[in-house]
């Protein structure tokens, strides 16, 4: 027994070291300074000159235009984020880096004032994994822009003026997987690849005014998985479109102005496990039963859908120009809702399941103290208590007389 409480208070106190560790080294990894809203014209403070251990540095909403005193972001060894959003005059003059950084990761820029990406702009930073320049005036990017950047991974153009990016702008970059073009006034040429990267595995190009997708299109992008295509005009997908695109996974093409979409094109795209269609006026034929068919057979339809499955089997079947089969309620009950698979787990239910794990712990540490308290208490009061006279039951049977000698 006396080893089963050592090894409950043991448990205990490690717990609790445990806790408290934990504790010390969440307050270390937050060094966090915040000086957004603050007025600022330039990065001069008091707080970059007296610390340089600072992991993230938050300027975005003020008033800086170019990068004075660099040696004060230079000097922070551990900075790995840096915030420059809405300094709505903030960009690199001429073809200078905007600072030099071995160690920063993250790096966003979101409404400053670039209107060119330059070949020496980020050079500097070697370790760049995240770059966010979504809605600045960009209408050119230099072929060696990113070059020097090795590492990074996401890029955010969304909201640009962006028309035409160089075939190779991306081909050296061999851990780049996302980038995002939305919203920019994106014109694909005929007949050519739109870009090249192995690498890549999503890609944006939701609402940039697309009217024509051609065969060659996407063909340099062979490791591509998820293509957004949401809000453009486009009229035809050729049925070659995605020949190449073999570990393509998701496509979203809502919101277009489609009459047809090629059944064929579900037959040679065997890793294909989500496909939004939903909102383009679909002509009622035959062949556009088929895919229905094969839709709902591959299981494709996904939350991420704008519609349910109702909503959009009613806006197909509104026009009958052409005589098809149509389903019927029941039909509609058993075979196409079951489209709605591959919902996934709701974010709802995995925070309220963490949430559980972390009150159960919660609970279970505060028994545990209470326990550890009791235990010493008790240890406290035993000395004085004489066990051999301690009556443990009162019954008659099991009272001991002594005996006279």
């Amino acid at each position: 027994m006396a080893k089963v409480e050592n090894y409950i208070k043991l448990f205990t106190i490690v717990t609790l070291f445990i806790y408290c560790i934990s504790i010390v080294s969440s307050q270390q990894q937050l060094q966090m300074l915040n000086k957004s809203f603050a007025n600022l014209t330039s990065i001069k403070i008091k707080e970059l000159e007296e610390q340089d251990n600072w992991q993230i540095i938050d300027l975005s909403h003020n008033s800086i235009e170019f990068i004075v005193s660099p040696e004060l972001l230079i000097n922070q060894s551990e900075l790995e984020t840096l915030l420059l959003d809405y300094n709505v005059k903030f960009a690199p003059k001429g073809n200078g880096e905007i600072f030099k950084h071995k160690g920063l990761k993250r790096m966003s820029c979101k409404g400053c004032g670039f209107a060119e990406i330059r070949s020496q702009h980020f050079a500097g930073f070697d370790s760049l994994t995240e770059l966010d320049l979504a809605y600045n005036q960009i209408r050119k990017i230099d072929v060696d822009a990113f070059k020097e950047n090795h590492y990074l991974k996401q890029l955010n153009l969304s909201g640009n003026h962006l028309q035409v990016l160089q075939v190779s702008t991306f081909s050296s970059l061999r851990m780049f997987e996302e980038l995002d073009l939305s919203n920019n006034p994106i014109e694909l040429q005929k007949s050519k690849h739109f870009i090249k990267c192995d690498s890549l595995k999503s890609l944006s190009l939701d609402s940039c005014g697309l009217k024509d997708i051609y065969p060659q299109t996407f063909t340099e992008l062979r490791n591509l998985e998820q293509l957004r295509l949401n809000s453009n005009q486009i009229a035809v997908i050729p049925v070659e479109t995605f020949r190449l695109n073999e570990k393509l996974r998701s496509i979203f093409i809502e919101n277009n102005q489609l009459k047809f979409f090629p059944a064929s094109i579900l037959d040679y795209l065997k890793a294909l496990d989500e496909l939004c269609i939903d909102n383009n006026p679909y002509v009622n034929t035959k062949e556009f039963h088929n895919l229905l068919t094969k839709y709902e057979i591959f299981r494709l339809r996904s939350q991420k859908c704008s519609t349910d499955v109702d909503t959009m089997i009613e806006y197909i079947f509104k026009n009958d120009d052409v005589t098809v089969e149509m389903p019927t309620q029941n039909t509609t009950e058993e075979k196409f809702l079951q489209l709605k698979f591959h919902e996934g787990i709701s974010d709802f239910f995995i925070g309220s399941y963490l949430t559980a794990i972390l009150i159960v712990q919660a609970i279970a540490f505060v028994l545990l103290t209470l326990y550890l308290i009791k235990i010493t208490k008790y240890e406290k009061l035993a000395g004085d208590i004489n066990y051999a006279n301690t009556i443990l039951n009162d019954n008659d049977i099991y009272k001991v007389f002594k005996l006279n000698e």
